[in-house]
């Protein structure tokens, strides 16, 4: 289950494409996570939305997740603490981790 005394974080590339008309996740390619944020790339508003989006996607604070690479561009390193990658994979529903 969850690591919580793990102090490695999971890390998670995120490619955000931002002034979507919602939120969510777009699809699951090459170990990137794609997701759709409302909010403009503005004065941090679309990292702010992302972290909430997946703090909610998660069931994880806002506090153990946090940008680790990218923060002003689209492509994004994602790091989650005290939960392992599988774990993080299943609550973000994606069932199979791609091979090879």
């Amino acid at each position: 289950m969850s690591q919580a005394n793990n102090p490695d974080p999971t890390l998670l590339s995120v490619k955000v494409i931002p002034n979507a008309s919602r939120n969510q996740i777009v699809s699951w390619e090459n170990d990137t996570l794609k997701i759709r944020i409302q909010s403009p790339p503005l004065d941090g508003k679309a990292n702010k939305a992302l972290i909430a989006f997946l703090s909610k996607q998660t069931q994880l604070s806002k506090s153990r997740i946090a940008i680790q690479r990218g923060e002003t561009g689209r492509q994004k390193w994602i790091a989650f603490s005290g939960i392992d990658r599988t774990a993080l994979l299943q609550r973000l529903g994606i069932e199979n981790e791609p091979h090879g």
